[in-house]
């Protein structure tokens, strides 16, 4: 049995008692790896999550909702010790639960091998706020994706291009829609998705990255799922020309690995990344459409920060809930839709330790205001890391003139000295 730290029991406990406030009668199992088997997964972080088990999932999507909340919480509370976590799976059924019990037991000792489950999609697209060009670009890549086969067999298309293009690649900066838009489309095409980020495929064992895409392709193959990759920039970058290690031998190894799964691979693929610039030129004619993910504009800033202030919230009689969304698409100006989500739960947040029946539209005035405060002081911190002040220039340059100043008052008198022994070497010869 596995011995927990006081904070790492605490934040389980949470756990468990916020599912059951919603739902009594449950099962837990904390487990460090990954189980088989079909879930949907709250992340906490790239490694650990809340599992919830899929039939439960569908049963009661209030569970969904209080979770996230709580994982929201352990963010912002137990930040520290997220690293010692394990995975805390739910079920309805105890002998489900039993069963994934005798699963762990049995791959006691052995070597851990990476499990890959793919997930109920969390997102519809009608709940994502996105331009028109955007939606529009997405209806269409899906049209193809539904029609394939009356375009390329019935239609002949083949003809011309022998194999559907059914790879995707959303690029924009983040928080701005690209993982919730990939889960909208396994949505709509009635799949669930498997999402993948490259600290889960790569390995301390070399060789074992590609064994572990294998396994991501062969398990979105098996369940018919929609494969999407995060940061995708880090399997498709451009293949490195001069190999000096064996890091770099080993993500060339895994960049011509994709290549080959995505050649034959059948099913949906969605890349997501901030860089798209960085991909290297073998993967451009696989993929069938890059769409574009920009900040929010002020109009759709206004449409997600009203889907996303809960309908429930207490506001009091004077608040007028369109006028505060467009107040607040003022302030929130340059934020992505993820900071839109997280300055409403700070906001929230603050509303709740002020402990009134009733919110008043300041709380959100404050939250933002604040909010928007804190990202640009975080933008000027990153813009003086990257760039030298004025000052620290000037201190450069004047140690480099006091360098060659004092490096030519030390060459100086070895130059006569030596133009003097020249001198006189001259004067014997001619002697």
């Amino acid at each position: 049995m596995n011995e927990y730290s006081p904070k790492v029991l605490e934040v389980i406990q949470k756990i468990k008692t916020t599912a059951t406030e919603v739902q009594e009668g449950l099962y837990f199992l904390e487990d460090f790896n990954k189980r088989t088997g079909k879930f949907y997964e709250i992340k906490i972080s790239n490694r650990v999550g809340i599992l919830i088990e899929e039939d439960l999932y569908k049963e009661n999507r209030k569970l969904e909702e209080a979770l996230y909340f709580r994982k929201n919480l352990i963010l912002r509370d137990y930040k520290d010790f997220i690293k010692d976590l394990p995975n805390v799976y739910i079920f309805k059924n105890k002998e489900k639960m039993e069963g994934q019990k005798s699963n762990t037991a049995s791959n006691n000792g052995k070597q851990e091998e990476m499990v890959f489950i793919p997930q109920v999609p969390k997102f519809a697209l009608e709940r994502v706020i996105l331009p028109p060009s955007v939606k529009e670009d997405i209806l269409l890549s899906l049209a193809l994706i539904e029609n394939q086969k009356r375009i390329y067999e019935d239609w002949g298309f083949e003809e011309v291009d022998a194999k559907p293009k059914l790879i995707l690649n959303f690029y924009g900066p983040p928080g701005t829609g690209k993982t919730m838009v990939s889960h909208a489309v396994a949505k709509m095409l009635n799949k669930n998705i498997l999402a993948v980020n490259y600290a889960e495929i790569e390995s301390k064992y070399v060789g074992d990255a590609p064994k572990n895409l294998f396994k991501a392709f062969n398990t979105a193959k098996e369940s018919d799922a929609v494969l999407f990759f995060d940061e995708a920039d880090s399997f498709l970058g451009k293949r490195i020309q001069n190999v000096s290690s064996s890091s770099d031998q080993a993500i060339n190894s895994l960049r011509s690995q994709m290549l080959i799964l995505l050649e034959d691979f059948e099913g949906v693929v969605i890349f997501a990344t901030n860089l798209a610039d960085n991909y290297d030129k073998a993967f451009e004619s696989r993929i069938l459409k890059h769409i574009h993910f920009d900040l929010p504009t002020l109009e759709n800033r206004e449409a997600i920060i009203a889907i996303t202030i809960p309908s429930k919230v207490p506001f009091s009689e004077e608040v007028n809930r369109e006028e505060l969304c467009k107040k607040l698409a003022e302030i929130s100006e340059g934020f992505s839709g993820r900071e839109i989500k997280n300055a409403v739960l700070e906001s929230l947040t603050s509303a709740v330790q002020q402990s009134t029946e009733t919110i008043g539209e300041a709380v959100f005035l404050e939250g933002f205001q604040k909010h928007k405060e804190r990202l640009e002081k975080f933008e000027q911190e990153r813009k003086q890391k990257g760039s030298i002040s004025k000052e620290v220039k000037e201190r450069i340059e004047s140690k480099i003139k006091e360098k060659l100043a004092q490096e030519k008052s030390e060459n100086t008198p070895e130059k006569t000295e030596n133009t003097e022994e020249k001198q006189e070497e001259s004067k014997e010869e001619n002697s």
